[in-house]
Parts: C-alpha cells; sequence; structure tokens
C-alpha cells in the first residue's frame, strides 16, 4: 500500500517540473496588520560580471528580509552568462556561469524560504543559454529556490489579494505584470515602449521591467468605458524599469552609454483600499 504525506506532494506540486504558460496567473494572498506591503523588483544583477555590484545587491536583499511585509518580483538577467560567441567578455568574468547560479541561489535562498518571492522571470542574458542548447537557466534557478511553480520564461501576470478573510473592509485586489523588456538601452525611448505595452494589458496596475538599466517611474492612464454607470473613467498605472546592480565601466564605456544611477524602486500597496505609489 503506497500512503501520501499531503505536506510532501503539496511541495511537489508546488515545485513543478513543468514550465508553466506566461499567461497562467499566478495568485498570492498576503495577510498584514500594517498599512501596506512593499514589493520591490530585482533586475539585471548580472552576477559573474566583473561590474557586478555583489556586495550591495547583498546588502540590499539583507535590508528586504528585515522589512516587515515586503516581497520581491525577479525580472531576469540575474546572472551575466557569457558565452562564447556573446557580446559579454567572458575572459573578464569573474565566476563561472554554474558559479553565478549557486551564488544567486545562496543569496536569494532567504528570501525563498521566508516566502517573499512572488514571480520569476528570465531576461536576455539568461536566454542566451536557451538559444544555443535548449536549457533555461531562470528555471533551473527557480527550481533550486523551491519555486519552480512562480516562474514563467517571458512574462509575469501577479494577482495579489490583501487581507482576503477581513470582513471588515472590501479587499482590495492588486495586478502586477513583470517582463524583463528589450530594445531602447541608449535613448529614453523604452519609456514609451513600456507605456505602450502597458496599455495592451487592461486591468495591469503596475508594469515592472527592466534590461534598460535605467530606473524609472512614470505614470500614464488609460480612458476605460464603465458601461454600468454609463461613463468613461481615466485610470493610472505605474510603469516601473527596475534599477539595474552594476559599476560603470566595460561595455558601458566602450559603447558610450551615459553612467546610470543605482536606485532600488519601492512598490506600496495599501491594505486597506486599493491605492498604491512607487518610492526611488
Amino acid at each position: 500500500m503506497i500512503t501520501f504525506d499531503l505536506e510532501e506532494k503539496k511541495k511537489v506540486d508546488d515545485n513543478s517540473l513543468v514550465i508553466r504558460d506566461n499567461l497562467e496567473i499566478i495568485s498570492h494572498d498576503i495577510y498584514t496588520d500594517h498599512e501596506q506591503i512593499n514589493i520591490c523588483p530585482l533586475s539585471d544583477v548580472h552576477m559573474g560580471s566583473i561590474e557586478c555590484k555583489e556586495k550591495e545587491f547583498r546588502a540590499f536583499v539583507n535590508r528586504i528580509l528585515d522589512m516587515e511585509d515586503t516581497y520581491v518580483m525577479l525580472v531576469g538577467d540575474l546572472c551575466d552568462t557569457g558565452l562564447k560567441n556573446s557580446l559579454t567578455d567572458i575572459y573578464k568574468s569573474t565566476m563561472s556561469i554554474m558559479d553565478q547560479q549557486i551564488a544567486m541561489v545562496e543569496i536569494l535562498k532567504p528570501l525563498a524560504n521566508a516566502g517573499r518571492i512572488l514571480s520569476i522571470t528570465s531576461g536576455n542574458h539568461e536566454n542566451r543559454i536557451s538559444r544555443e542548447v535548449g536549457m533555461d537557466a531562470s528555471f533551473i534557478i527557480a527550481q533550486a529556490l523551491g519555486i519552480g511553480h512562480l516562474y514563467r520564461p517571458g512574462i509575469n501576470f501577479v494577482r495579489i489579494r490583501v487581507n482576503p478573510n477581513n470582513s471588515n473592509h472590501r479587499w482590495p485586489v492588486y495586478n502586477l505584470v513583470a517582463t524583463h523588456g528589450s530594445g531602447g538601452g541608449q535613448t529614453m525611448a523604452f519609456i514609451n515602449k513600456n507605456q505602450n505595452f502597458g496599455m495592451a494589458i487592461d486591468g495591469a496596475d503596475v508594469l515592472i521591467t527592466g534590461h534598460t538599466h535605467k530606473p524609472a517611474i512614470t505614470v500614464p492612464s488609460k480612458m476605460k468605458i464603465n458601461p454600468h454607470k454609463n461613463t468613461v473613467e481615466v485610470e493610472p498605472f505605474y510603469c516601473v524599469t527596475a534599477t539595474a546592480w552594476l559599476n560603470y565601466g566595460g561595455y558601458a564605456i566602450e559603447k558610450q552609454f551615459v553612467p546610470v544611477a543605482n536606485r532600488p524602486q519601492i512598490i506600496s500597496l495599501n491594505s486597506k483600499v486599493k491605492d498604491m505609489y512607487v518610492t526611488m
């Protein structure tokens, strides 16, 4: 007779061995006694790059762990992943690709163990391996962290309900979308690109991207027809371009890119009424 430990089975189901579809929504119910919960997008760490701000990134992760009701969304390019034929100079890497993944898992493991990671997607640097040999490096990291069920290869749709069992008020629901992004790094064209993409996602409260290494926050709006009230409503949403964790040098200087600041963002969601703001 075979018996199953339900808790162990749940762990196996949660850390799925199957990469789930991009359009499968990730849902979280978050409970808090505080006025708000916080979400930090983490992107473009480029572990293994000689320019990586590893010390500062480790310190920021420890800071998050010390903050109550603070979570993260992982938005790609966590590892530099330089291959022989890529633009990255592999001879200047500080560690092998395997060691990059091991280091990233070691840094993020306390967040995963504390249930602080809400989602994870891939970036163009990790996708180099997918194109070369068909292996998803970001999914391997997710598996090692025990959050395979939170991984989507291209985009994360994350639905968050805050205090859903609280009968004293109607709980707010937030929809966050995260994708690594592409192009536009040399100019500010990425602002328009991200805003236009956000316009295509009806119901998104926050669109999170990375890739450009230029931290930014914009608040565009879209018009929405309300057939029940016979009105046209203007609804704002946030576009957050996550900061990178790189010192100025190397490829950026060679290509005459201007230096960018390291300014981590915090997305704050009100726990009582639907309201949000972003700080940097």
